[in-house]
């Protein structure tokens, strides 16, 4: 995973990590043009074991990262959920330390901010995510469920018959980054609560993320390649 044309990804994950190991699985599997050097957590509870088992079944060195708010609580803000000033300090600097083209929040709870979002983020005048290096993957319509998270995405996307998996790019305002790409998810007759849209919009995501985010890499390097 070494080869220097390849896409540097970071990796943010806060709970299970299985999309994460699904993804990196599906980027070895497709021999996809990316390395994930680095896998941020930012909570003491996130599974960073998984780097252990996805080194071990690929071959890969990725570096696992824990960024908690009790380690650097710096700079809080009163949105518990935010990154504190610190964490967005300390995952900046690793992600220049190990190269990383662009991160990809993979079930990230905190909301981004700080030198983090005003480096990598979309910015005011941006008119396409390219422009920006943060993804995050969002298990819903950004319109239908915009600002909600985790089991409240799965039930208000039941109740509305309609689901869908969404990767946006990362600014300010939570989730109202540019699409960057988006699976609309039946809502099938059988199913008889949430949580089989949750299995479903799981699905799709574990299945698609890998192949979206070298799209998206090469995207951003002929975007790049034309503003020189």
């Amino acid at each position: 995973m070494s080869e220097l044309h390849n896409h540097q990804v970071g990796l943010l994950i806060s709970g299970s990590g299985t999309t994460a190991i699904a993804t990196c699985l599906n980027i070895a599997a497709y021999k996809l043009s990316i390395d994930v050097p680095v896998m941020f957590a930012d909570r003491t509870s996130t599974n960073l074991e998984i780097v252990d088992f996805i080194n071990a079944q690929l071959g890969w060195d990725i570096k696992p990262v824990l960024v908690d708010r009790e380690a650097f609580p710096g700079g809080a803000t009163e949105k518990k959920w935010a990154l504190t000033d610190e964490q967005s300090e300390r995952i900046l600097q690793v992600t220049r330390d190990e190269g990383v083209d662009f991160l990809s929040q993979l079930g990230f709870l905190s909301m981004t901010r700080g030198v983090l979002l005003e480096e990598m983020g979309e910015q005011p005048g941006h008119t396409m995510p390219e422009q920006g290096s943060i993804l995050n993957n969002h298990p819903g319509d950004t319109t239908d469920t915009r600002g909600l998270y985790g089991d409240a995405v799965h039930k208000r996307s039941y109740e509305l018959e309609r689901a869908a998996f969404t990767i946006h790019g990362v600014n300010a305002d939570y989730d109202q980054g540019m699409d960057v790409a988006r699976y609309e998810v039946p809502v099938l007759p059988a199913f008889t609560d949430w949580r089989d849209v949750k299995d479903a919009v799981m699905a799709v995501e574990k299945a698609n993320t890998a192949v979206e985010l070298a799209a998206f890499g090469d995207r951003r390097v002929a975007y790049l390649a034309s503003q020189i």
